[in-house]
């Protein structure tokens, strides 16, 4: 974990630091870790307080989370299966290829600044992460069936350009954008549910 990511240095006279959202969402992630989803023994009382939790939330926080992942435990059925076709060596390389990809595109936007698709502002976002025919159809349609904010909205763009950067594509396709979308489904499944 890096050193908090405050907008100055602490000082004991300062009385007060900023931090980042970044830091703070990881922050609150970590104080909660111990919060999962159950085993099938214990389903219905941890479920219910992990559903407490989720539901604790708020909106405005629960936009800002770009990846929600459910996690489940590895079972001696996962243990026995044969390795995945791509090891973690070839993951790095696609990942290096695509942060090379994301530090030339925003070098030639005049902004060497921004590394990341995360880091880009969302009026470059409008132009970089711009998705093909079928893509904006989907993109349009998710984001009335799923009521996405503008941040929301902006914050799957940003998913799906990376997805596409790690692909190697040039344009966002119906595919990033379904995956990135996908990555924001649980949240709202879990909502649904409460």
């Amino acid at each position: 974990m890096e050193a908090p990511a405050a907008s100055q240095q602490p000082h004991r006279s300062a009385g007060r630091l900023t931090f980042t959202q970044r830091y703070l969402t990881d922050r609150h992630a970590h104080a909660h870790a111990s919060i999962r989803r159950p085993s099938s023994y214990a389903y219905e009382t941890a479920s219910a307080a992990f559903l407490t939790y989720f539901m604790s939330l708020s909106g405005p926080l629960m936009d800002r989370i770009d990846l929600r992942i459910e996690v489940p435990a590895v079972t001696a059925a996962d243990l026995i299966l044969p390795p995945p076709a791509e090891g973690s060596a070839e993951v790095a390389r696609r990942v290096a290829a695509a942060r090379d990809i994301q530090l030339a595109r925003y070098a030639a936007a005049g902004m060497p600044q921004v590394r990341t698709n995360a880091e880009a502002p969302s009026s470059l976002l409008e132009t970089i992460a711009q998705p093909d025919a079928h893509g904006q159809k989907l993109l349009r349609e998710a984001a009335e069936t799923m009521h996405l904010t503008a941040r929301g909205y902006h914050r799957v763009l940003r998913v799906a350009r990376t997805l596409a950067d790690l692909d190697g594509a040039e344009t966002i396709g119906r595919l990033h954008l379904a995956e990135a979308l996908s990555y924001r489904a649980l949240a709202d499944d879990l909502r649904r549910a409460a």
